[in-house]
């Protein structure tokens, strides 16, 4: 089975040494809303959201949500996809 965004949150905080809690409060996010990224039942995340996680595990945005999915025409699920490719675009 593909690894999802929510193992490579998972794996990073483990790696970390990080309690969800702490984690989750590093970025100002409830321990409920991590515990829900991390088990992939967040559909729709903001990328500001995810921003707040990839800086707390001290990882790229692109390998948060992995990169394979920044493939411009790729359908993914989540709007936040969008958003990351299309200001990619504005950054070129």
């Amino acid at each position: 089975m593909a690894e999802t965004m929510g193992d490579r949150i998972r794996k990073a905080r483990i790696k970390l040494k990080m309690k969800q809690e702490d984690a989750a409060g590093e970025a100002d996010l409830s321990r409920v809303t991590w515990s829900h990224l991390e088990n992939d039942e967040v559909d729709d995340p903001r990328l500001s959201t995810l921003q707040r996680v990839a800086h707390v595990l001290k990882m790229s945005l692109e390998a948060l949500i992995g990169e394979k999915n920044l493939l411009p025409g790729r359908k993914c699920k989540g709007a936040f996809i969008d958003k990351v490719v299309e200001k990619r675009k504005l950054v070129s």
